[in-house]
This record gives structure tokens, C-alpha cells and sequence, in this order.
């Protein structure tokens, strides 16, 4: 007999256009508990559907109610497309998580195409909803959710972290595993223990952290190495710092070598962290498979350092790409620039500081981003205390994007300056050479005949004169 308790899980597309697809973990880790509790699931990918609106109206036959996941940004506009759809078909419930409702739920369940919504960790909570749902009781036993009660909003107390190590292993058999990026994602942790002013992991996980036992971890790994080796090229492990409990990392280590698991992987990790560990330590994570290590080191200026509260130095970072060049580990650098108040300054000290990072490791890859305020960090708060305009709705959200932004915070002449430089001239130049701050100045008064570029080539003198060129 066919299971008649449905649910479905739509993951909307996450950008425009791309053609490696991440694997979509923050449905699929839904799945046990729901199988737990009788339900049958359909998960509607729409990067991978070519009619994805067409599937979910098929599907929603004896279905208890759809949930859908979103980041912030240009996510949040195909989870609207998806609910306006289901909601000219039928008055089945939309259920709203990810990481945007999580921040905002109350401004997110005021719209028209959201019921409720489920904060941080979804796998009990939704289960939880569903069942509530099919059997018409209240939800207001269930913690960690928002939801519609009548003309008001209704909310529910905080959910705490469920340790990974208590739930079931994620369902990769569940999901079509050959048309996802074959760099194979992968979450052992949750939460971080820091508090960097530009991120909002601390609002969700109130900088607690919950670690997956390295004996569970090692097996799982070993498992999927095995069943998908034709597959899986790496495992990308997500955690937003994998290096937390540097014990953990080596009994995972230790016992990937012990077992003779042939993998490659790559983390995150904190600068700190990363600058203070031994040569041995870098030694086993090399030998169990470690081939590159990515982390914030945000800025090579120590005063916005200071400013965004990294808890950690410019020279914590050269340390771990020096230890990096002699384990022959590739050290990835994630910087930023424009932050609330950023001087001109500062993107120079950021451009030394590259340099002296490809001088000390020729193989250290550097991404350079443009600062956009993300909801719930402390740097959103004080972008707004600053003339930064947030959206108001979950419809204006879907077009925040890190092309679409307002920074009246900002020097209209730095901000100029700057998204020239990270969009334009970085991309082209980076790995090449070393980078000349005179030839970034003039480069970037050819590159435009606006009088406006007239004040950044004073500033831009002025600053020669502090210091010179590179």
C-alpha cells in the first residue's frame, strides 16, 4: 500500500546561473525524522528540475504541507515563486527555515506566502510542525517556531541545539548524488564559539558550538568514500570552524590513517587557531588527506581587525600560511573591504598584506569580497545606526543581493574606488604578481573619464605621500 503521508521540501535556486550544485543539506537532513514518523517525502530541487512549479503542483495530493529553505538574497525569490503557485492551488500549509527566516521571522511570516516558520535547527522542529499539522493540534507546544494565529503573530520559546552526534546520519541515497559538485559537501559541527562582528552565527547558535564525535565522524567518511567513490573527488567539510577541538581533528585524523580511508579534504578555520597549531599537528592533518585550509583573515589592516572584532592578527594569519608552505597545504585568504567607516587606508594595508601573504606562500589563494551587512550581526546593527537602509519585507529581501546594495555609510568616492577594485581590477590581476598601490591608482583614473575620479586620484596622492608605492 502507498504511504498517503506526504510531505514536500522545494529547494529554490540559490543563483541565476550556475552549473555546480551544491547537495541541498539543509532539506535532506529533514528526511529521518520525518521517515521516523511514518511521512513519505518528495525533495523538488529547482536547480535540477527543468519544471519545478510544474512537479510540486503534481505532487501536492494527500500532502500535509510544503517546506521550503532559503538564504538570504536571490533564494528567497524562487521560494516565493514556489508559494505564490501553491497558494492559487490550495491552502496547504507553507513552512518557511534555512537561515533568513531564522534571523527575521517575524518580519518573514508576515508575508502573504509564509504560514510558519522554523528557527535554527529544523530537523525535530519541522518534524514536529508536520505532525501538528496533520493532526490539527496547536503549535504552540512546539518550540523554536513563528507562525500566523489569527490577525497576530504567535512565537514559541528557543529550541536548543540538538548535539549532531543524536541525530541519524544524513540520507545522501536520498538525492540523485551524480548531479551535485562532486567536491562533496559535508557538516561534522555546528555553531562557532567566536563572535566576528560581521557574521550572524551567533544569533542562531548563541556562539555555542556542537561537535560530531571524530569516532562517528570517521566512520561516516569512511562509509561514503566507499559506497561513493566513483563520485566523491573531496569532502568539503562546512562547519564554520572545523578546528574548535584540535583533540577531535586529530583522533579523526589519526583514525582516517588507522583505517587506511583514502580521501582528500578541506575545512574553515579561525586565523587564532590555525597560527598557534604545532608542525606535527598540520603533519597528520596532511597525512589523513588535508589539501587545502580556508579562513577569514578579513583584512590586513589590524585596526578593522580590531573594528569587526576578529580576535586575531595579521600576523596569526602569515603564521598559518607559512605552516601552510612547509606541510604544503594550500592556505585559501577570505578578505573584505568596505566596511562601516573604512578609510582608504585600509584597503592599501589589505594590498601589503596580500603581497607579503604571496611573498611568504606563493600558493596561497586569495578571495577578496565587498562587505555587505547580513542580518542579526553586530555590523548590520551598525550599518544601520549609520544611514544603511535594511528591506522591510521578505519580498525586498529576495533582491538584496552583493550586487544590489545601498552603503550610504560609506565614502561615495572609497566605495567607488573600492568596488572597482574587488569586481575589476582584483579578479584580473590576482596570483600574477605582486600588486603595486601606484599602479592600482593610476589604472583606476584611466579606467574612467568621470570628474569625480579627479578627488580619488588627490586622495590617492595623499596617500603616496604617507607611504608610497609597493
Amino acid at each position: 500500500m502507498v504511504n498517503q503521508r506526504k510531505v514536500i521540501l522545494f529547494f529554490p535556486r540559490v543563483q541565476p546561473k550556475k552549473h555546480h550544485h551544491e547537495i541541498p543539506l539543509s532539506l535532506l537532513a529533514l528526511i529521518p525524522e520525518l521517515r521516523k514518523r511514518g511521512y513519505s517525502v518528495i525533495l523538488i530541487d529547482e536547480r535540477l528540475d527543468s519544471h519545478p512549479l510544474d512537479r510540486l503542483e503534481q505532487s501536492l495530493t494527500n500532502a500535509v504541507c510544503v517546506g521550503i529553505s532559503s538564504m538570504t538574497g536571490y533564494q528567497i525569490l524562487g521560494g516565493i515563486s514556489a508559494a505564490k503557485r501553491l497558494r492559487q492551488l490550495s491552502d496547504i500549509p507553507i513552512v518557511w527555515g534555512g537561515w533568513h527566516v531564522s534571523l527575521l521571522p517575524e518580519e518573514s511570516v508576515k508575508s502573504p506566502y509564509v504560514d510558519i516558520v522554523v528557527r535554527g535547527q529544523g530537523e525535530v522542529t519541522f518534524a514536529e510542525v508536520v505532525q501538528a499539522i496533520e493532526e490539527k493540534r496547536d503549535l504552540s507546544h512546539i518550540l523554536g517556531v513563528m507562525y500566523k494565529k489569527g490577525e497576530r503573530v504567535a512565537h514559541t520559546g528557543d529550541r536548543p541545539i540538538i548535539p549532531l552526534d543524536d541525530l541519524d546520519p544524513m540520507p545522501y541515497e536520498f538525492i540523485p548524488i551524480n548531479k551535485y559538485h562532486p567536491h562533496f559537501s559535508y557538516l561534522s559541527s555546528i555553531g562557532c564559539p567566536m563572535s566576528c562582528g560581521f557574521c550572524a552565527d551567533a544569533v542562531v547558535y548563541k556562539r555555542k558550538w556542537k561537535a560530531m564525535d571524530p569516532y562517528r565522524l570517521t566512520e561516516e567518511i569512511t562509509h561514503l568514500s566507499k559506497k561513493l567513490s566513483q563520485r566523491i573527488k573531496s569532502i568539503y567539510f562546512i562547519d564554520n570552524n572545523f578546528f574548535v577541538n584540535p583533540e577531535r581533528v586529530r583522533v579523526f585524523c589519526q583514525e582516517i590513517i588507522r583505517r587506511g580511508t583514502r580521501i582528500t579534504w578541506e575545512a574553515l578555520g579561525h586565523p587564532s587557531q590555525l597560527g598557534r597549531f604545532d608542525d606535527g599537528f598540520y603533519e597528520i592533518i596532511k597525512k589523513s588527506g588535508c589539501y587545502r585550509i580556508l579562513t577569514g583573515a578579513e583584512s590586513g589592516s589590524q585596526t578593522i581587525l580590531d573594528y569587526i572584532n576578529k580576535k586575531a592578527t595579521v600576523e596569526d594569519t602569515l603564521l598559518f600560511v607559512k605552516k601552510c608552505k612547509k606541510s604544503k597545504i594550500i592556505p585559501v585568504l577570505s578578505l573584505m573591504c568596505g566596511f562601516p567607516g573604512s578609510p582608504m587606508d585600509d584597503l592599501k594595508e589589505t594590498v601589503l598584506f596580500i603581497n607579503e601573504a604571496k611573498r611568504v606562500n606563493r600558493d596561497v589563494k586569495i578571495k577578496l569580497f565587498f562587505f555587505t551587512p547580513y542580518p542579526g550581526s553586530q555590523l548590520y546593527q551598525e550599518a544601520i545606526r549609520n544611514g544603511f537602509q535594511p528591506p522591510k519585507s521578505l519580498e525586498e529581501w529576495s533582491h538584496y543581493t552583493l550586487s544590489n546594495r545601498n552603503m550610504p555609510y560609506l565614502d561615495p568616492e572609497y566605495e567607488r574606488f573600492s568596488l572597482w577594485f574587488t569586481e575589476k581590477y582584483f579578479p584580473r590581476i590576482t596570483g600574477k604578481r605582486a600588486i603595486s598601490w601606484e599602479e592600482v591608482i593610476q589604472t583606476f583614473q584611466k579606467s574612467s573619464r568621470s570628474t569625480l575620479f579627479k578627488s580619488i586620484s588627490h586622495l590617492g596622492s595623499r596617500l603616496f605621500k604617507k607611504g608610497g608605492g609597493i
